[in-house]
């Protein structure tokens, strides 16, 4: 079974949005890999359908993930 999910990236250097057929339940992880997206995925925030998401999760239904870059510092 395959799922369709609305990704728009909101990172540095990289601003974009993109939709995507992948299989229902790849993890948050496989999906920053199908985008290409390397380098610390910690400072990364997912947010899969208005709720955060860790790289462990699994995508299940049809919807919107977007990628917003963790900003920390002082």
């Amino acid at each position: 079974m395959t799922i369709l999910l609305e990704v728009t990236c909101k990172l540095p250097g990289r601003k974009e949005c993109k939709r995507l057929e992948v299989a229902a339940g790849m993890t948050v992880a496989e999906l920053l890999s199908e985008l290409y997206i390397t380098g610390d995925r910690e400072e990364i925030l997912v947010v899969y359908n208005g709720k955060a998401a860790f790289l462990g999760d699994g995508l299940r239904e049809n919807g919107a993930v977007l990628l917003l870059p963790v900003l920390c510092g002082g």
